[in-house]
């Protein structure tokens, strides 16, 4: 061999060796380091940290190994056990390669060199007594940093990215609220050298701020670039060359923020290089929305602010911010009117400590449109403690001319005028203590044929008439004339301690009527699944309501009254009474969201006289609880107490409903009901097929998703029956029945079986008439199952016609009585006809029901994929931004596949079962076949 070909051989399998070591690596040490991150991330945290997939691999950031965990899902521990913290889809870790396996050999930490996170969305809470959901407090104290030992992760961080990032911050101590949404986030730089230089650059969608309960931003386009220089030992960053862009508003910070042992000290001061008015005009999100690059603008603005000294548990740091605007205009080339005269003094000022020592002041707030003119100012102190408040409005505004100056959504419009007259200066304090003298409210607000438009609202709106009085202990509504859509309302009333409930404080009381020609429910109702409603707590409203006509859920009612109450957190309904269903509807109770996901309800419901096939058609849970209804022509009336819980789309949940009460009907019609029809078909009995019940009473008990009725007695077909049992929300029976059959409506065939089944007791029958019959139903409704059997033949004549009503008994199955004496004389050949006919019957009745079973399961099948289809384009439609979209397809399609697999069960199942009956059918069909004597 050459030595050109020894030299090629041996690089060649040195490549090799390095390929096998390439795979074999993450093979080989992937569960180790796995097992050693779990382990770092125990010492370091006491949050629940998981991942669905791990993996290592040496591609990605050759030669040195990167760590992929998908899935990631960090949750709360203690208290917010299960509240989520931090989910992302991916985060992509790189590590020092030495560092590494000496980690693995457990003989350092491992050192990081870059972090990639995919999608994170990060929820953090901080509850009012300063407790946060990830652990800890805000800040460490000087012993606990201290006492810290070394960490067992060390960074050697070059780069972090963030791709397509969420953060909602939730700050219930300093109602402090953020939201921020498609964050882009890129930091590189040397975090392992004593002093570096970083540069950053970050981008975001929608930024909503809220300090103090006051709204500064709301969803504002952010972006971020600059250089940090840090000093390691001194633990502080110097911001330089820092430009920070909200929507078309550019500001340049400088300063320094340091780290000290308890708090974060603050050395920052911004100023908005531009001075031209239209840039801070971009922060109106309703104007930055719509052409905003087309606006024509003048004027001029200042704007600049400051942030100094320390930022601790209980501290802040002063800060202060100024804005003036004189002699603003815009207008679009396209509309008609422009806004002018706009001018704005804004000063917001703490001198440090306490939050509380915010001063906010606008104290001008002014612009006019067309002949129009407002002016405003505002001034709020102690927002914390004592809230403080000084706000004047007077103006007039003609919405019509609004509508030509600012671009509206396509589809919406405006008309009617607006006027405003009032002006409220009240303290907290003042305002508990119902000290109306140091209480300034006064003034008007009124509307006058207000029209409102667009796809945001499902009808349109129309406010013909409203009118606003304010006083310090009140505010009066003295009329108000509402048509929204097919809907009309006209009301009044009045609210007291509005300002102080206004202020976060106190108690709102109040009460109102209202009355209607027609109201039209169902053009509001949304596609979107229902939830629960919450009843506030510091409210006490009282509400009375008469409505001529209300539709809802496809039901029409009529001469609607009632008193509706929220107090305590509940909604309490008194003498709510209404026409529907072809009777009347009665209702007191209580609903009540102490539980938000899970709201409970009392409830005395007085029904009287409504139509049951109605009722059933109408109402999915009476259907459900009733199942006979849906086959019954006749009325019925029930008083019933209802205890229980609503679940999803407001839906009660059966398995904790429960209720007592009474149940009555008239004489009633019955037709085409499984239980009947197969009953009528055991007997022999054609008369129980589609019977006609005489009227009936029982008591009711509904608890565990079941319908108990109590022991009753009735006529049915001309024949006693006593009926005891239950049945189930999911259709299941279980029955007991006793039947009075006219000996001479029997079949000889069933009276031989009957006899025969009852061993020597059988002998007894003969001497009896009306036979008893007892029969256990089970199973389902659409496939009930039977157990016949004779009933107690030692009754009297006179006992057993007395009790099932011998006399029309008697006079209705007489024509039975000749049939059987006529089939009794027949000849074997007719004998077999009518048995075969029998037979096929059976098998007929079964395929028929079994048809039913498959059309239904094909039903809920095709609703299970239709409901995921739509759920899962409602995830695309929502999805901000092209990675969204991905993300949002991929969930999709996994949504799809789930309910199709739900869909596929369903229809085996009961295609099972339909064959099953069919099978069981055809038994039945071959037993009556022999019972004659079948060749």
């Amino acid at each position: 061999m050459s030595r050109s070909r020894r030299i090629a051989l041996a690089a060649g399998s040195g490549l090799a060796a390095i390929i096998v070591g390439l795979l074999a690596l993450p093979l080989l040490f992937s569960g180790r380091i796995e097992d050693r991150l779990r382990a770092e991330i125990a010492d370091a945290t006491s949050l629940d940290v998981s991942w669905s997939r791990a993996r290592l691999g040496l591609l990605g950031d050759f030669p040195h190994p990167s760590l992929r965990l998908e899935g990631l899902t960090v949750l709360g521990t203690g208290d917010f056990a299960g509240d989520t913290v931090l989910t992302t889809n991916r985060i992509a870790v790189s590590m020092d390669g030495p560092a590494l396996l000496s980690a693995v050999r457990g003989r350092g930490p491992l050192v990081v060199r870059t972090v990639r996170l995919e999608q994170p969305d990060a929820r953090l809470r901080i509850t009012e007594e300063g407790r946060t959901n990830w652990g800890g407090e805000v800040y460490p104290t000087a012993e606990e940093e201290s006492g810290q030992e070394g960490p067992g992760l060390a960074l050697s961080l070059r780069d972090l990215r963030v791709d397509g990032g969420r953060l909602d911050f939730d700050d219930r101590e300093s109602n402090t609220r953020i939201s921020v949404r498609n964050i882009e986030h890129q930091l590189s730089g040397d975090f392992s050298r004593a002093s570096l230089d970083a540069t950053t650059s970050t981008r975001t969608e929608a930024v909503t701020v809220v300090m103090a309960g006051a709204p500064y931003l709301h969803e504002v386009d952010v972006a971020h670039d600059g250089t940090v220089s840090v000093e390691m030992e001194s633990r502080t960053a110097r911001l330089t060359d820092q430009r920070i862009r909200l929507n078309a508003l550019e500001l340049r910070l400088d300063g320094s923020v340091a780290s000290a042992a308890d708090a974060t000290v603050f050395d920052l001061a911004f100023a908005a290089p531009s001075s031209d008015f239209g840039d801070v005009l971009s922060l109106l999100s309703t104007l930055y929305a719509n052409d905003f690059p087309t606006l024509e603008t003048s004027g001029r603005f200042e704007l600049s602010g400051e942030v100094r000294g320390r930022h601790a548990v209980e501290e802040v740091p002063a800060f202060s911010l100024a804005l003036t605007v004189e002699d603003g205009r815009f207008r679009y080339p396209d509309l008609p009117l422009p806004a002018d005269s706009i001018s704005a003094r804004l000063t917001v000022s703490n001198p440090g400590g306490s939050l509380d020592s915010t001063f906010v002041d606008l104290s001008t707030l002014s612009f006019r449109v067309g002949q129009d003119r407002v002016d405003a100012s505002a001034r709020v102190r102690t927002p914390l403690s004592d809230p403080d408040v000084d706000i004047r409005a007077v103006g007039r505004m003609d919405l019509a001319a609004l509508s030509q100056t600012v671009k509206l959504p396509e589809g919406e419009d405006l008309s009617g005028r607006i006027d405003v007259d009032a002006s409220v200066r009240a303290r907290r304090s003042d305002l508990q203590a119902e000290a109306w003298e140091r209480v300034d409210a006064s003034g008007t607000v009124s509307a006058r044929d207000v029209a409102l438009r667009g796809p945001a609202l499902r009808q349109p709106i129309d406010v013909r008439t409203l009118d606003l009085a304010l006083t310090p202990s009140a505010a009066r509504l003295t009329d108000l004339d509402v048509q929204a859509g097919s809907s009309d309302v006209r009301a009044s009333g009045q609210l007291d301690n509005l300002l102080a409930y206004a202020l976060g404080s106190g108690t709102l009381v109040g009460t109102a009527s209202f009355e209607s020609e027609r109201l039209v429910l169902d053009e509001w109702r949304s596609d979107d699944e229902v939830t629960a409603i919450q009843v506030p707590g510091a409210v006490d409203l009282t509400l009375d309501g008469v409505a001529e006509r209300v539709e809802l859920n496809g039901i029409e009612m009529s001469n609607a009254r009632g008193r509706a109450v929220v107090r305590e957190g509940r909604l309490e309904m008194e003498g709510i009474g209404l026409e529907a269903l072809g009777g009347r509807i009665s209702v007191d109770g209580t609903y009540e969201t102490t539980d938000p996901a899970r709201p409970t309800f009392a409830l005395s419901l007085g029904l009287d006289s409504l139509d049951m096939g109605q009722t059933a058609a109408s109402l999915a849970s009476f259907r459900a609880l009733v199942p006979i209804a849906a086959y019954t022509e006749g009325t019925f009336t029930t008083d019933l107490d209802l205890q229980g819980a609503l679940g999803a789309n407001l839906s009660p949940d059966f398995d904790v409903l429960e209720g007592d009460g009474s149940f009555a009907t008239s004489p009633v019609e019955i037709e085409g009901f499984p239980i009947f029809e197969r009953l009528a078909e055991r007997l022999e009995l054609s008369r129980l097929s589609n019977p006609t019940v005489d009227a009936i009473r029982s008591g009711i008990q509904i608890e565990g998703g079941r319908l108990l009725l109590y022991p009753f007695d009735a006529t049915v077909a001309g024949m006693g029956i006593g009926v005891t049992g239950s049945n189930g929300i999911d259709q299941s029976i279980d029955y007991d029945i006793t039947l009075a059959v006219p000996r001479a409506g029997i079949a000889a065939s069933a009276l031989d079986a009957l006899a025969s089944a009852a061993g020597p007791l059988g002998s007894r029958i003969a001497g009896i008439d009306p036979i008893p019959v007892r029969v256990s139903i089970s199973g389902f409704v659409l496939d009930p199952s039977f157990s016949v059997a004779l009933g107690d033949p030692t009754e009297s004549l006179q006992e057993a016609a007395v009790r099932a009503g011998a006399d029309a008994a008697t006079a209705a199955v007489q024509p039975e009585i000749d049939a059987a004496r006529a089939r009794a004389d027949s000849t074997r050949a007719e004998a077999l006809r009518a048995a075969q006919a029998r037979a096929d019957s059976v098998v007929a009745d079964a395929e028929r029901v079994a048809e039913t079973i498959r059309s239904e399961a094909a039903r809920s099948a095709a609703e299970i994929r239709n409901q995921a289809d739509r759920a899962a384009n409602e995830l695309v439609e929502r999805a901000g931004n092209p990675i969204q979209r991905i993300a949002a397809e991929r969930a999709g399609d996994r949504l799809r596949e789930e309910a199709d697999q739900r869909a596929t069960d369903i229809e085996e199942e009961a295609e099972a079962r339909a064959e099953q009956l069919v099978t069981e059918a055809r038994e039945r069909a071959a037993q009556i076949l022999g019972g004659v004597g079948h060749p």
